[in-house]
C-alpha cells in the first residue's frame, strides 16, 4: 500500500514539474505535452514490478478522472498543450489499465507501455523538430518520415534493453521479434490518429508476443 501512495505522489510531482517548466517557458505546447507523455510513461512502465494489477487498474481510473477534470476546468496546461483535436490524454490513462489487464507478464507490460510513451513521444518531438521536409498526410493528419524512423529506432532500442536482461524463454525468437514488433508498431502509430495509437500500439505489442507464444510454445 505504501508503494501505491508513493506512486501517486511521484505522478503528482511530474505534473507539477511540467507545469512549472511550461509557465517558465522552458517548454511549450506539444513539447510540454510530450514531456508529460514520456516522463510519466517511463515511470508507469515500472509499475508491474512492484504494484498489483488491481492497484495499477485503480491508478488508471484515477488518471482518467484527473485528465477529464483537467480538461473541464482547464488546468494542467502541460497535458492540453496541443491545438488539434485528440483523445490522446484520455486514451493514455485508459490504456494503462487495459495493458496491465491483458499483458501476460511484467516485462511485456513494460515493453508495451514504453512503446506508447517513449517511442511515440520521441517520434513526435524529433519529427516536429527535424521532419518538416519529410512530411506526409495520413487521414488528414501530418506525419513525417523522420518521426516514423525515430519510432522504429526507439522500438528496436526498447527490445534491445529487454534482451540485455536475458529473458530466456524468448531466446529463440529474438530475430523475428526484432523484425515484427518495430514494423507493426510503427505502422500502427502511423494510421492510428487522434490519440488512438495510445491504445492500439500497446495492444499490437502484446498481440505479437501472444502470437509467438501460441505458435512456438
Amino acid at each position: 500500500m505504501l508503494e501505491f501512495f508513493i506512486t501517486l505522489l511521484i505522478i503528482g510531482i511530474l505534473l507539477v514539474l511540467s507545469e512549472f517548466l511550461l509557465r517558465e517557458k522552458l517548454i511549450h505546447g506539444e513539447i510540454a505535452r510530450k514531456f508529460v507523455h514520456i516522463s510519466t510513461g517511463l515511470f508507469i512502465a515500472t509499475w508491474a514490478f512492484y504494484l498489483t494489477v488491481g492497484e495499477i487498474q485503480l491508478i488508471s481510473i484515477l488518471l482518467l478522472l484527473g485528465v477529464l477534470i483537467s480538461q473541464k476546468l482547464k488546468i494542467f496546461k502541460s497535458i492540453r498543450g496541443v491545438d488539434r483535436k485528440t483523445w490522446g490524454e484520455v486514451l493514455f490513462a485508459i490504456s494503462v489499465g487495459i495493458t496491465i489487464t491483458i499483458a501476460p507478464s511484467a516485462w511485456i507490460y513494460a515493453i508495451a507501455i514504453l512503446h506508447m510513451s517513449l517511442a511515440d513521444g520521441m517520434a513526435a518531438v524529433v519529427g516536429a523538430a527535424h521532419g518538416t521536409s519529410t512530411k506526409y498526410k495520413v487521414f488528414g493528419y501530418s506525419k513525417s518520415l523522420v518521426g516514423s524512423g525515430t519510432f522504429y529506432l526507439c522500438s528496436t532500442f526498447i527490445l534491445l534493453i529487454w534482451i540485455m536482461f536475458g529473458i530466456s524463454e524468448w531466446q529463440g525468437y529474438y530475430f523475428m521479434l526484432f523484425f515484427w514488433v518495430p514494423f507493426l508498431t510503427t505502422f500502427t502509430e502511423n494510421i492510428a490518429v487522434k490519440g488512438i495509437d495510445n491504445v492500439a500500439v500497446p495492444f499490437i505489442v502484446i498481440a505479437v508476443f501472444d502470437l509467438f507464444n501460441r505458435v512456438y510454445a
